[in-house]
């Protein structure tokens, strides 16, 4: 950050204080006790079917619960980019689990070309470049599709199924690789499976995918 920034940063403060979006805690985005609340759940680990092939094991760091998502809320869709520190620190508080570190290709799930220019980011990309991945640009959406906040649980695998592939410039980096889908939030897994379906396609041998949060069921694994 330059000087000028600091100071506009500084004076930003002065007139809108920075409080914990979860306590409402001042001078933290996220105060210390909230966060070791939102960690105390430990890693989910979920098996996401993909419809014709194996199923993807998904590692998250934190449950989604209220608090969570309203800093995830803030991050992408109110302009809060500054929050991309905090939570991959978050994020990486846990991950990757054993048996993902030596994963040879890391690969983030793609974004609208609509919710691109509503944002201006990459909030996913962002998250996952904080957490501390190195990124291989290989997914890509193949068709439109509505924004998933908006849609039931059967909707939402209606609404993704057969719209990513991996780029022609990807291939060659997926054919026969393990691979390791990110994403920030796993809800009922139809992005994660639908990244997946297109990896087997393009001959990954091996697909996984952690995420920042998963929203908790009854059929999940947790691990404290």
């Amino acid at each position: 950050m330059t000087r000028i920034s600091t100071v506009i940063s500084a004076l930003a403060d002065l007139v809108v204080p920075v409080v914990c979006l979860v306590c409402g805690e001042l001078d933290e985005p996220l105060c210390g006790s909230c966060e070791r609340r939102l960690l105390s759940s430990g890693v989910t680990r979920r098996t996401i079917a993909v419809p014709g092939y194996p199923h993807v094991i998904g590692h998250a760091a934190v449950v989604a619960g209220p608090e969570l998502l309203r800093l995830v809320t803030a991050y992408k869709d109110s302009g809060r980019s500054d929050l991309a520190p905090l939570l991959g620190r978050l994020m990486s508080a846990h991950l990757p689990p054993p048996g993902l570190v030596d994963a040879a290709v890391v690969v983030d799930v793609p974004q609208s070309r609509r919710a691109y220019v509503r944002r201006g980011w990459h909030p996913v990309r962002a998250l996952a470049r904080a957490a501390g991945y190195s990124l291989t640009r290989a997914l890509e959406l193949r068709a439109r599709h509505v924004d998933q906040t908006t849609l039931s649980r059967e909707a939402r695998w209606q609404n993704v199924a057969q719209t990513m592939r991996v780029t022609a410039g990807a291939i060659d980096d997926i054919r026969g690789r393990r691979v390791t889908i990110v994403d920030d939030v796993i809800t009922t897994g139809a992005t994660v499976s639908e990244a997946a379906r297109a990896l087997w396609v393009a001959g990954a041998r091996d697909v996984t995918a952690v995420a920042l949060a998963s929203v908790q069921r009854a059929s999940q694994e947790t691990h404290r």
